[in-house]
């Protein structure tokens, strides 16, 4: 159910508190070795962990549902509030319509504000090793300038996977570039501009449905 929020909750701020973290929209989720005051206390509580490996705010993370290795940030979330007419209302997670790379966030006009996140207490070893296997996964992705996967994966198949059967690593519109080491990435190799990455992703998308049957989506947002 919404509930209309009546705490105040500074969007810049990532506390913990037991089992709790309240999660401003605009914190980021990327914690460098020991930069941040917040790396030590979430290296020492479990369910967490993946969102060490994934870079970008916490309010960007509820808005597309995003995750890492099969681990989506829905599966902590308890309660998104969010910014509804001028009021603040906090909506159980249930209410959030959270599927892969989904949520009803994306078609309405809610402005996220944060949320709150359960959490799971483990011990520094296990967390650690964690760690390591998700950056041990993520270490083969492409390296330079990209907006990480551009395409979500249908169901049943790897959307890089058809792009490689398709052909297409290495295609090229100016300094767009698809990736020789991951097809779903594309790289902007030398200064690409908007215009020719949104032309690059029009034609992988219609040659991988000329050769598979099978319609890519975007990953990624658009902006006007």
């Amino acid at each position: 159910a919404n509930v209309m929020a009546t705490h105040k909750l500074n969007i810049q701020d990532v506390t913990i508190e037991n089992c709790s973290s309240e999660a401003g929209a605009g914190g980021f989720m990327y914690f460098h070795g020991g930069s941040t005051p917040y790396t030590s206390r979430f290296q020492t509580i479990n369910n967490v962990e993946f969102k060490n490996c994934s870079s970008g705010t916490s309010g960007g993370a509820l808005y597309m549902n995003a995750g890492v290795s099969g681990e989506y940030i829905a599966e902590i979330t308890e309660s998104v509030t969010v910014l509804r007419g001028g009021k603040l209302f906090v909506l159980d997670v249930a209410d959030c319509g959270y599927a892969y790379k989904s949520s009803v966030f994306m078609q309405s006009n809610d402005v996220i504000v944060g949320a709150h996140l359960r959490l799971q207490r483990e011990n520094q070893e296990n967390i650690s090793e964690k760690l390591q296997k998700y950056h041990v996964k993520r270490a083969h992705l492409p390296k330079g300038k990209s907006m990480g996967c551009v395409f979500k994966n249908p169901t049943g198949a790897l959307a890089g996977k058809l792009i490689e059967g398709a052909g297409l690593k290495g295609l090229r519109v100016g300094g767009a570039v698809v990736s020789e080491i991951h097809a779903n990435f594309i790289i902007n190799d030398k200064n690409a501009t908007a215009t020719q990455i949104k032309t690059l992703i029009g034609l992988i998308k219609n040659a991988v449905f000329a050769q598979y049957k099978i319609r890519l989506e975007e990953e990624i947002r658009y902006l006007p």
